[in-house]
């Protein structure tokens, strides 16, 4: 007897049960898709624009425009909920786009429209290349704080022999030297280079400790060919001609020389001169 009541039981159970089942099966999930283009003024909405679905004013969905459309595979649109039988608001930028009813398990396609154009993408102002300012070309003394001084050197008027020292110096100090190579000095060899801050400066130069002729400028930057020339033993001063002897007067000069004083032409002095002059004679 308890057998029966048990099966009895088991059987309208099972009767209450599997019709519930099977329609909620037939009605599926509790998810509702809408899919569709998006238009802008009747223009296609650029990619990115915002779709926001709304019921009861609350927003429980949104995608973005991929394309000019929105709820397919790559941003899908899905309403979750137990929403039968409600309107969904869809806005684009804020504004309504267009509206449609929730139905469990279905995916409608409802294309979105508004009238606000898209917004007009600025145009990038080019930016201008710029123009390179070009260098200007080195000017004197804007080099190095280095000078360079290269030549000949001559010593009583023929070349020094190789491995004379030639020094170079600036309000009476040594600021570089060097020796003689085949009777030149500052060049690849032998450089001499005064190094410092000499602008507008007099250089002069000594070889064998004896003071050349020629002096130079200190140039920033610069390299100055400057040949010099050595004297070891100052020439003589020259001979003066010799004084010449006066010629002794004659006879007759005398002669006249004392008519020349009896007349008050000739002075006594000049009278005394004359006539001594004649007796060395």
């Amino acid at each position: 007897m308890k057998k029966l009541k048990l099966i009895v039981a088991l059987v309208v159970t099972l009767a209450l049960v599997l019709p519930a089942a099977i329609l909620a099966q037939e009605a599926g999930p509790a998810v509702c898709a809408f899919y569709g283009t998006v238009t802008m003024g009747g223009e296609a909405a650029p990619d990115g624009t915002e779709v926001v679905a709304l019921i009861d004013g609350k927003k429980v969905a949104s995608c973005t425009t991929i394309d000019s459309k929105y709820g397919y595979k790559d941003n899908p649109l899905r309403i979750w909920g137990d929403y039968d039988g409600k309107t969904v608001t869809f806005t684009v930028k804020g504004t309504t786009a267009g509206t449609a009813t929730w139905v469990r398990g279905e995916s409608i396609k409802l294309d979105l429209s508004i009238a606000e154009k898209p917004p007009v993408a600025p145009t990038p102002t080019p930016t201008p290349t710029p123009t390179p300012t070009p260098t200007p070309p080195a000017k004197p003394g804007a080099g190095p704080a280095v000078c360079g001084f290269y030549g000949s050197i001559t010593l009583d008027g023929k070349p020094v022999p190789g491995g004379t020292t030639v020094v170079a110096l600036i309000e009476g100090k040594e600021v570089a030297s060097c020796t003689t190579v085949d009777s030149k000095y500052g060049y690849k060899e032998n450089p001499l280079r005064i190094v410092g801050e000499y602008d507008g400066k007099t250089v002069t130069f000594k070889v064998k400790g004896i003071e050349a002729k020629e002096t130079a400028t200190w140039i920033r930057g610069e390299n100055v060919k400057l040949d010099l020339t050595v004297v070891s033993v100052p020439p003589a001063p020259p001979t003066p001609p010799p004084t010449p002897t006066p010629a002794k007067p004659t006879k007759e000069q005398v002669e006249k020389g004392i008519n020349k004083w009896a007349k008050g032409l000739m002075s006594d002095e000049d009278l005394l001169k004359l006539i001594a002059s004649w007796a060395k004679s």
